[in-house]
This record gives structure tokens, sequence and C-alpha cells, in this order.
């Protein structure tokens, strides 16, 4: 019974760590103006957010594993982490294909780059509540 207490503690704050490093790389796409400053920032913790993500996703599997939950709410987080995780990656190849002389799609990356966090932290969110609603009662 702890290893399951333990996994789903785990997942609830990994929740918040997607969060918190979806915020900051928001944070960062919006103040930052040189665009190598944001693309060397982006590259560096492209490692870290797949790993949360990941991590994310591991936790959920196992406390739905040992309590065999299978409820609705449950099955929702799934794509959402999958979704999470396609858009990171779609950005991070368009990211790659830009260049440091073409200022007009680096601005269309950071209008698409804003939308996708946005997204990403209204969907986890969403995904937060319906599930706190539905578990807890």
């Amino acid at each position: 019974m702890e290893v399951i207490n333990q996994s789903i503690s785990v997942h609830f704050y990994l929740v918040f760590a997607m969060l918190f490093m979806i915020g900051m790389n928001l944070y960062f796409v919006i103040t930052t103006k040189p665009f190598v400053v944001l693309g060397r920032y982006l590259k560096s913790v492209t490692p870290l957010f797949h790993s949360i993500n990941a991590a994310l996703a591991y936790t959920g599997i196992v406390a739905m594993a040992f309590n065999h939950d299978v409820r609705w709410v449950v099955v929702i987080m799934i794509p959402v982490t999958f979704v999470i995780m396609i858009l990171e990656i779609i950005r991070r190849k368009k990211m790659r294909t830009i260049k440091s002389d073409e200022i007009n799609k680096q601005k269309e990356f950071v209008k698409f780059t804003r939308k996708i966090y946005i997204f990403d932290i209204a969907l986890l969110v969403i995904t937060f509540i319906i599930s706190e609603l539905v578990l807890r009662f």
C-alpha cells in the first residue's frame, strides 16, 4: 500500500513540476529578446522537460495499475501526456530550422511557442481540476 501512496504523491508533485517547467519556458519565451539565447535555453531544458513528462506518465500508469483504476478521467490523462510531448517535439523541430538571420521566422516561432505553452498549461490545469473533482468525490 505504501508504494501506491508514494506513486500517487510523486505523480501529484510531478504535475506541479511540469506546470512550473512550462511556466518557466513561457516566461523565457516572452522575456528573452535575442533568439540565439532563447534557442540555447530551450535546447538545454528540453531533456528535462521530456524527463518530467515521462516520469509523470510512468507514475500515473503505475498508480493506475496498482489500483486497477481505469476510469474515464484516468484514461484522459494518457492522451494529455502524449499531446504535450508531441507539441514539444513539433516546437523543437520548428526551432531547429530557423537561422539567425531569419527575423520573421523567429517572430513567428515566438508566437507559436507562446500558444503551445499556454495550451499546455490550460490542458494540464483542466485535466488536474477534472481529476480532482472526479477522484475526490
